[in-house]
């Protein structure tokens, strides 16, 4: 039976037993000719995937090259991007069928802008005929620059969603003095931003860009923390987050035929807000919405205007009302536990006393589905690092002082989780995968897959270093131990030999039908006859099957 992956929550379902088997189908190593993190893999589903790089041996022109590899690995045609001078390339996304798009712009660096990522007023929008590997683009140009936050296809019509950016002149200097009479100049942020739609056909290559403001009130913020398209028409719901100096709010907000609807406010117990969210449209009235809630007293030191977690919520919105919005702290869960047995100890002793207990954690929700009697929601959680560092300064005297410093040091996984509630908000039961090993990433990206069968079982799966995991959870709750599987190298490929060789970028992705697409890259030191650099850089690819035990 065929397997299929989570894409769309309420549309993905997988043909499957109680359980799964993990069958290597075929192994492919690539010899690189730069470092691995040049180099990203984009699987285009029964297309096969595709090797992306950046090519700059031409210096007059700078170029992203696409290599095809068909489904069985082996390379297939190569479609060499030719790039606007000072255009990098920021989004790339493959939504199914036969096109593969790719946003290319020039990243303005709103270093003190709305949102993460890269801002641009002027980009283009290419879009790969995966058959062929021919393309056909679409240049933009607005007034405003923005963030993209994501893209997808309705009806042949391609659809971009985004948040507004700041530039330098929405930003206020303000002077003041210290104790010394020294003058430090401080910046004080005029935090807007305005939801964008941009609605784009590329048989008639036209661009058309619809802004929606849901809120003028002076020094508010808008983010965009989810967007679901309703039907094939290119009718979407948002759901914004929406903050000043004392007030944080989350509104629900549909978009139909180019037109914004009501907002409806998330409203939380006294200070507490929703940090997260993702939507899930069961049809044009009925919304669910999932994701972290916390306490915007409490400030996370890492993201500065966000608050710390304490636990999750499911929302309910039916015919523009909120039927119920009803959240979980993280000490309700006994299976999987986002916080540590210390941090475990110190919650149960707040809560007794009242008082919720509020940790650094983030969390991704993934996927939203319903099932016949209850709504499943899977995510991931990790939470930010930090390391002090010591240096030394040395004044205009020669008087030489120690000084410290914190420094972010990447996000730590803690694992991904799968909660099942009952249609009126109540949590049944919770379990998930915790790892194993140390799982660190610089960036908040998702790292886990969640597969369904169609016995109510969840497959979560993450690889690491060389290792895939994979852990099944039941439909009553209950979880099989985790399982384990390495990454091959291919036959006759390069092995790793010394212990200055290393794994790097380890993971693993949903293909199409019963695969997935797992890979890592290898830094292999050279022979003392080879010239050139010491390492020599290796990418592994396998293909394995998800078949029933």
């Amino acid at each position: 039976m065929k397997l299929k992956f989570l894409l769309f929550a309420f549309l993905s379902v997988i043909l499957l037993k109680s359980s799964f088997a993990q069958e290597e189908e075929g192994a492919l190593q690539i010899k690189l000719e730069k470092e691995q993190y040049s180099y990203k893999i984009y699987p285009v589903g029964e297309n096969g995937f595709l090797l992306g790089s950046y090519d700059d041996t031409n210096k007059k022109s700078k170029q992203y090259n696409f290599i095809k590899y068909d489904s069985d690995l082996k390379q297939d045609k190569t479609y060499k991007l030719n790039l606007v001078k000072g255009h990098t390339v920021c989004f790339a996304k493959y939504v199914g069928g036969k096109y593969f798009y790719v946003i290319a712009g020039t990243d303005l660096n709103y270093t003190m802008s709305a949102g993460e990522g890269a801002a641009f007023k002027e980009f283009i929008c290419y879009r790969i005929d995966l058959t062929n590997m021919s393309a056909k683009s679409i240049n933009l140009n607005y007034k405003t620059a923005f963030h993209i936050r994501d893209l997808n296809e309705a009806d042949g019509k391609v659809l971009l969603s985004g948040i507004t950016a700041l530039s330098n002149k929405d930003l206020q200097r303000k002077v003041c003095y210290s104790v010394l009479l020294c003058y430090i100049p401080l910046i004080f942020y005029k935090p807007e931003g305005n939801p964008v739609l941009i609605k784009l056909d590329f048989e008639k290559k036209s661009g058309n860009k619809k802004e929606f403001e849901y809120n003028k009130a002076k020094n508010t913020y808008t983010d965009i923390l989810s967007v679901d398209y309703i039907d094939t028409l290119g009718n979407v719901d948002l759901l914004l987050y929406s903050y000043t100096k004392k007030i944080r709010k989350v509104f629900f907000k549909s978009i139909i035929n180019d037109k914004a609807g009501k907002e409806v406010e998330l409203k939380f117990a006294g200070t507490k807000t929703a940090l997260s969210g993702k939507i899930f449209t069961k049809n044009e009235n009925d919304k669910y919405i999932a994701g972290l809630i916390g306490d915007t007293k409490k400030k996370n030191a890492q993201y500065g205007t966000f608050a710390k977690s304490n636990g999750v919520y499911l929302a309910c919105v039916k015919n523009g009302k909120v039927v119920y919005n009803k959240s979980n702290n993280f000490t309700d869960f006994k299976n999987f536990k986002f916080l540590s047995v210390k941090g475990q100890k110190i919650a149960k002793k707040r809560e007794k006393k009242d008082k919720d207990y509020n940790a650094s954690i983030v969390s991704i929700t993934q996927y939203i589905t319903e099932r016949e009697n209850y709504i499943l929601v899977m995510g991931e959680a990790f939470y930010p690092t930090y390391r002090t560092e010591t240096y030394v300064t040395i004044d205009s005297r020669g008087i030489a002082s120690v000084r410290t410093r914190t420094v972010f040091d990447g996000f730590q996984w803690i694992g991904g989780y799968v909660i099942a509630y009952d249609k009126n908000g109540k949590m049944i039961w919770e379990n998930g995968m915790r790892f194993k090993e140390t799982v660190k990433s610089y960036y908040a990206k998702k790292r886990m897959v969640f597969a369904e069968n169609d016995n109510g079982d969840i497959e979560i799966t993450c690889a690491n270093n060389k290792t895939i995991q994979t852990k099944t959870i039941h439909e009553d709750g209950k979880a099989d131990d985790d399982k384990f599987i390495e990454i091959k190298t291919a036959e006759g490929g390069k092995k790793m030999a010394s212990k200055r060789d290393e794994n790097l970028g380890t993971n693993v992705e949903p293909w199409y039908d019963n695969f997935y697409l797992a890979y890592n890259y290898q830094m292999i030191k050279k022979d003392k006859k080879e010239k050139g650099d010491k390492f020599k850089y290796y990418l592994n690819v396998n293909k394995l099957n998800m078949t029933n035990d």
